[in-house]
């Protein structure tokens, strides 16, 4: 997990002239401005915020960080929103729970800090966390708010989230489509399964490369010890043609030992290093292989949906089950994009050894716009940055209500994420109370994931954990300060 996960999000400011200025704005710059208000929000990753919050996260029962939904009011194929339609309602028979807004069901600071100290109480046993919604650490903060009108539902992740999820929808879909193709061509060989290994060689390649990276670092950090011994006893060392170091035999017994041991450990992760580039080597030539035979053996409509990705330059990441970048999710939900997925399912007639046949058809195409514009409409809303007007904080609602109406019963077999629950229910909640979910988004953090990851590299060798963080602070600092004089 990256240490640079939560961001304290300042927004809605007021400010004021002093009182011996002009009332014309247009002669005063922003150093005449005094601040008298403004609202300060916690956004970042879900994990994180649950943190500050004090709850488990989100695999916990109690998952949401701004009321007590359970896992077990998301069945699949049942309807999960603020409301819920009453044609819906009728085809699930009544299984879908209507959850409330008022003071019970929402979480409060104070709240979680009561029942986290019911927990430590009763002995601390994760086991029985439910017991207490899920509060096993200390908020960070107490107070009679509610966390809604505090946590961002943070929207760059249901983004990330539920574009995957309706990225795979569409996939799967025309991976089934080749899948009748084939079958009709008397060859009941599972397309999918080639599909499936595929993903499954992509993630070692991405561990053992992972695993590498974590070898080499560990390496740099037994080197900077053996080199920080040998400064510091200087005169005990000798550095022999070839660059290695011997030393004298008057060099302290508990010295020569932590040298030598430094010098094994470094050989060690070296023949690591080694195994595990063979096996990455293997692994990669399986999976050039594997590739190849999605070539040969993928069908129209799978072909037509790489050429979608291909033509909108969408790519999927290898790490976190291939899901798009937010650029990407941008692209996926635009208004203008959904013809050219729709086109993947255009009923299509094949030659069979039985006869021409047609394939796919008009009422899947429909279902796959629908999905497409559903969630795009959604997204187009809760990305603005900028406070909403009423009608559009309305619109924004009715949308997030349909689409957790519309989506569970129409793809009975998708998984109900956590982050469903967060558009359909936590999203209208928010909006109506603080007017945007835009300016809430945690993409700033996000944004210096890669250079906090670079620094976090750069100070490797540092061994306390507190230096090392003061040290990457100080140098984002340097980065990030408009004018370095003023650095202190």
């Amino acid at each position: 997990m990256d240490t640079n996960e939560l961001i304290l999000l300042l927004w809605s400011c007021e400010f004021k002239l002093p009182s011996n200025s002009s009332s014309c704005w247009g002669y005063h710059t922003e150093k005449d401005l005094i601040f008298t208000k403004g609202r300060l929000t916690v956004g970042g990753d879900w994990e994180w915020v649950a943190k500050f919050l004090g709850v488990s996260g989100p695999n916990g029962k109690y998952f949401c960080n701004s009321c007590l939904a359970v896992t077990t009011d998301m069945p699949k194929s049942v309807p999960h929103a603020m409301h819920i339609f009453p044609k819906y309602q009728d085809k699930t028979q009544g299984r879908s729970k209507v959850l409330p807004d008022d003071s019970d069901f929402l979480r409060t600071f104070d709240a979680c800090h009561v029942k986290y100290e019911e927990y430590v109480a009763a002995g601390e046993n994760k086991k029985h966390a439910q017991k207490f919604n899920n509060c096993i650490h200390p908020p960070l903060i107490r107070g009679p708010e509610f966390t809604v009108d505090t946590i961002s539902t943070s929207p760059l992740h249901i983004s990330l989230g539920l574009g995957l999820q309706v990225l795979n929808i569409v996939e799967n879909t025309a991976i089934a489509l080749d899948q009748e193709v084939k079958e009709a061509h008397g060859d009941y060989s599972p397309f999918e399964t080639v599909f499936n290994h595929e993903k499954v060689i992509l993630k070692k390649c991405q561990n053992l490369n992972n695993k590498i990276e974590g070898i080499q670092e560990k390496i740099s950090v037994a080197k900077k010890n053996k080199i920080d011994i040998i400064k510091e006893r200087a005169k005990f060392f000798k550095k022999n043609s070839n660059g290695s170091y011997t030393y004298g035999s008057d060099l302290a017994k508990g010295v020569r030992d932590q040298f030598e041991k430094l010098g094994k450990t470094i050989k060690d992760h070296e023949a690591d290093i080694a195994k595990t580039k063979q096996t990455l080597k293997k692994q990669e030539k399986e999976l050039q292989a594997t590739t190849a035979e999605l070539d040969r053996i993928k069908g129209p409509f799978k072909t037509k949906f790489d050429e979608v990705l291909d033509s909108l330059s969408l790519k999927r990441a290898v790490y976190h089950s291939g899901c798009l970048i937010g650029p990407d999710v941008k692209k996926l939900a635009s208004y203008h994009n959904v013809h050219k997925f729709a086109s993947i399912f255009k009923v299509t007639e094949i030659d069979t050894p039985n006869g021409a046949k047609k394939f796919s058809s008009d009422s899947l195409r429909v279902k796959m716009i629908t999905l497409l514009t559903k969630f795009g409409q959604c997204y187009e809303l809760y990305n603005k940055n900028r406070t909403l007007c009423a009608h559009e904080v309305e619109i924004l609602v009715m949308r997030c209500v349909s689409y957790g109406n519309w989506f569970p019963v129409n793809f009975p077999q998708a998984n109900m994420k956590r982050k469903l629950h967060n558009l359909t229910v936590e999203v209208p909640r928010q909006v109506r109370r603080l007017l945007t979910i835009g300016m809430l988004t945690e993409q700033t953090i996000e944004s210096l994931h890669p250079y906090i990851n670079k620094l976090d590299r750069m100070f490797c060798t540092v061994q306390n954990k507190t230096a090392k963080a003061k040290l990457i602070c100080r140098q984002h600092n340097i980065f990030s300060a408009p004018t370095l004089p003023q650095l202190k």
